[in-house]
């Protein structure tokens, strides 16, 4: 399964959204830097998800807001 996300780094509270139109805006406090934000995006995306980290990989988007992540 792929799950498309639009991340939002440094945020004051981190949190999940869902929009109507089904896509996830995950906030993070964490920086954009050495792979900080996305690890924190991942442990927000699993425990959204109620899977464990492991399962969740980042396929695209290393750098960008929009990212895709595949969960097996």
């Amino acid at each position: 399964m792929r799950i498309h996300v639009v991340v939002h780094p440094k945020a004051k509270h981190p949190k999940t959204v869902k929009t109507a139109e089904g896509v996830l805006h995950i906030y993070v406090s964490a920086v954009p830097e050495d792979g900080k934000a996305n690890e924190e995006v991942r442990s927000a995306l699993a425990q959204y998800l109620d899977v464990g980290v492991s399962r969740i990989a980042l396929v695209r988007g290393t750098k960008s807001r929009h990212k895709e992540f595949v969960i097996k």
